[in-house]
């Protein structure tokens, strides 16, 4: 692929400026002093506005042939399918799961040999009590206010996820296909990495300790939670039937249960701290 080769005025312009002219004129463009008198004509025979001309045509002509080098970089193909692009980049696409603990190694080559285990097991996480005491309590609530919340939230999300379950469009078949889905997808995290864009997502709310319990587990461990996650949050359950982005789930299911609770908390004491100042003005009112 041919290189863009710039116009033979410009580059004619270019040999005949010296670089102390082109030093001095870049520097008086970027600092021009309003109290300086006109410079006065030179004696050599150069004109300091052919010196400015020919500085900017050549900052333009280096950055068009930088346009046109770039956009030829992306012209031809260099892999021939997703799986040699795949293992040619993997360091870049993705980030690779390293056990911390190296006596107990992944188990993902086991895991796949028993697939129907594990999504039964998912399967039956859809249909399970969900979570009903209240848990991660911040400090402004009192105990009984977090479990009326907490009732609200857990009762209203279970609500939603049955809304859709009654009017046909999900029915036990359909969790199960969206659970073998779920599988394959660990599996292939365990197998070729977690995305590097969703780990960065992840990762810059976590500690090192917690990246160490909470991403880096074994495959088994990882299902196990998944499952655990969708029995206690009906919210969850709903996310995976709506085919919402659930990379995080996958990562690390124990923090994206940990994130809704934390946001449902926010809701609840912004929603009541909203209650307690319109009672207050109503009080004042009367």
């Amino acid at each position: 692929m041919s290189s863009h080769i710039p116009s033979q005025d410009a580059s004619s312009a270019k040999d005949h400026v010296p670089k102390d002219n082109k030093r001095k004129s870049a520097n008086t463009e970027r600092s021009p002093s309003p109290a300086q008198a006109p410079a006065p004509p030179s004696n050599d025979g150069e004109d300091p506005v052919a010196d400015l001309e020919a500085a900017a045509n050549m900052r333009d002509d280096e950055h068009y042939e930088e346009e046109r080098m770039n956009v030829a970089d992306y012209d031809n193909l260099s892999f021939e399918s997703w799986d040699q692009a795949r293992e040619t980049m993997k360091g870049d696409l993705y980030w690779q799961l390293i056990l911390a603990d190296s006596a107990e190694p992944d188990d993902v080559e086991e895991v796949r040999q028993d697939p129907e285990r594990w999504v039964r097991m998912l399967k039956k996480s859809f249909a399970e009590k969900y979570l009903e005491g209240y848990t991660r309590k911040p400090p402004s609530l009192s105990e009984d206010a977090a479990q009326r919340e907490w009732d609200r939230w857990q009762k209203d999300a279970m609500a939603e996820f049955r809304k859709d379950m009654s009017k046909g469009r999900v029915g036990p078949n359909h969790v199960e296909a969206l659970c073998w889905k779920l599988f394959e997808d660990v599996v292939a995290m365990h197998v070729d990495g977690c995305p590097r864009i969703i780990m960065a997502q992840v990762s810059k709310s976590l500690s090192e300790a917690q990246l160490d319990t909470m991403v880096t587990l074994k495959c088994s461990t990882r299902l196990e939670r998944i499952a655990k996650a969708v029995r206690d949050y009906p919210l969850i359950r709903s996310e995976i039937i709506n085919d919402e982005r659930i990379e995080r789930l996958i990562v690390s299911p124990e923090h994206h249960g940990a994130t809704k609770v934390a946001s449902f908390y926010s809701n609840a004491i912004r929603r009541r701290t909203q209650s307690d100042a319109a009672a207050k003005r109503r009080k004042s009112a009367v």
